[in-house]
């Protein structure tokens, strides 16, 4: 009697030995069977930094979910230093449960292994690349790891990405190399900086950047205050190199009296512009250019900008809209140092070169617009200037586009075909307009 109530005794006591270690024991039994599948032997030399379990999602914890709760991924966390290259390489297998059975075993959760596509080969693929070997020989990288779709290489100042597909989408490079003769769009960086008489020994750092079929390669030279040389393909077949200013605005006031003295050979006179034209506002960007000569780099930088002249004529004009605001857009070469395009008018898409200019004092009274209709609104009214000085007013109105002489009351009318431009626009329209834009968006970001 008293032996079998020690044998139920004892079974009680195993059995609640068991209870508590089954919830410890399975993930040690699930690392030991994922551990011996074939596929995890090539990373017995590796460390095992860390393993996660995951599983289902539970809205409530209870002891029974604890014990029959099902796991669906386990996560290695390895540090691997086999590298060909001496990159110690930081990676994360993902194992796939379904019912304790491994359904899937994959690096990083999208690269699948299989025994003919192991992390070793992997890696191996990928510092075969003579393009990302010869990158690594250049820089300090001495770590890698997965970053989204690329392999990310780290060092103390150099960083280069590496996708399976593109190759190498991006590296920054502390100290400019000798040479990347596998990298091909090196070589026309290299061809292109040497026309402007730069050697690869004249820049501190290099930078490259690929993405689709466009591509950028670019390069700091402490001499060229903070400018950087760009190289890149812009998603067309053909190269083309500039220089990136900064900053990219300037305040261009010490260009004032050349750009009064171009105003003045317009056709008014001196005591004309002080009476009657008031500086508003002016803004310029600086196009950086450089090039080398000898052991000089020369700057050919251009700034492109404009000065704004309110002109007042003491009529209703200067009611409407603010009143006539006069452009002055110019192009100044710093190597030059001297304006050499000038154009003159109310905006990019209104401007001329060699316009003549006269005093506005005969304004007609504002019923010669009215007499059109007296529906028509001041809004829809615009100024625009013609190559001869003369100022008139636009609007479209009943399916017409109507051009007033404020001067003369010649009213001009045509059919409206929608809005367009004109077929020979000036090829430097782009330029100023571009110039107005990132002027004006440096202003709207200020407090």
């Amino acid at each position: 009697m008293k032996g079998g109530i020690r044998i139920v005794v004892w079974a009680v006591i195993v059995l609640l030995i068991l209870l508590v270690l089954y919830p410890i024991l399975k993930p040690r039994f699930l690392l030991y069977r994922v551990r011996n599948n074939p596929l995890f032997r090539e990373f017995d030399k590796c460390t095992l930094v860390s393993n996660e379990f995951k599983y289902e999602n539970v809205d409530k914890f209870t002891w029974k979910k604890l014990y029959t709760r099902k796991y669906t991924e386990i996560i290695f966390s390895f540090r691997d230093t086999l590298s060909e290259h001496r990159i110690v390489y930081n990676y994360r297998i993902f194992v796939h449960l379904n019912c304790d059975t491994i359904t899937g075993i994959f690096l990083e959760g999208d690269i699948p292994l299989t025994k003919d596509n192991t992390v070793r080969k992997t890696i191996s693929d990928m510092e075969q690349d003579s393009s990302l070997a010869q990158v690594i020989a250049c820089s300090d990288v001495k770590e890698c790891h997965k970053d989204y779709w690329n392999f990310l290489f780290t060092g103390k100042q150099d960083t280069i990405k590496y996708a399976n597909i593109p190759g190498v989408t991006y590296f920054k490079l502390s100290n400019t190399p000798g040479r990347l003769s596998a990298l091909s769009h090196f070589n026309v960086f290299r061809s292109m900086t040497e026309e402007k008489g730069f050697a690869l020994a004249d820049f501190d750092s290099l930078r490259y950047l690929k993405h689709s079929h466009t591509w950028r390669m670019q390069a700091y030279c402490s001499q060229c205050s903070l400018d950087i040389v760009e190289v890149g393909n812009y998603a067309v077949s053909q190269a083309h190199l500039k220089w990136l200013s900064k900053p990219d605005t300037i305040n261009p006031n010490f260009l004032k009296t050349k750009v009064f003295n171009k105003l003045l050979a317009t056709g008014l006179t001196k005591d004309y512009i002080n009476k009657k034209m008031f500086l508003e506002e002016k803004g310029a960007t600086r196009l950086a250019d450089y090039y080398k000569r000898g052991d000089k780099i020369i700057e050919a930088s251009r700034i492109v900008g404009y000065f704004k002249y309110r002109w007042r004529t003491d009529s209703w004009i200067d009611k409407l809209h603010g009143g006539l605001k006069l452009k002055i857009y110019f192009t100044y070469f710093m190597n030059r140092r001297d304006l050499e395009t000038i154009r003159i008018g109310l905006s990019p898409s209104n401007f001329h070169d060699r316009i003549t200019l006269h005093p506005l004092d005969n304004i007609v009274d504002y019923d010669v617009i009215t007499r059109i209709s007296s529906e028509i609104d001041t809004t829809d009214l615009n100024f625009k200037i013609r190559q001869n000085g003369n100022i008139v007013i636009t609007f479209v109105y009943d399916k017409h586009t109507y051009e007033v002489d404020v001067e003369t009351g010649d009213i001009k009318k045509e059919r409206y075909w929608g809005v367009g431009m004109s077929c020979c626009p000036p090829y430097d329209r782009h330029l100023y307009g571009q110039m107005e834009g990132q002027v004006n968006g440096k202003r709207d970001k200020k407090p």
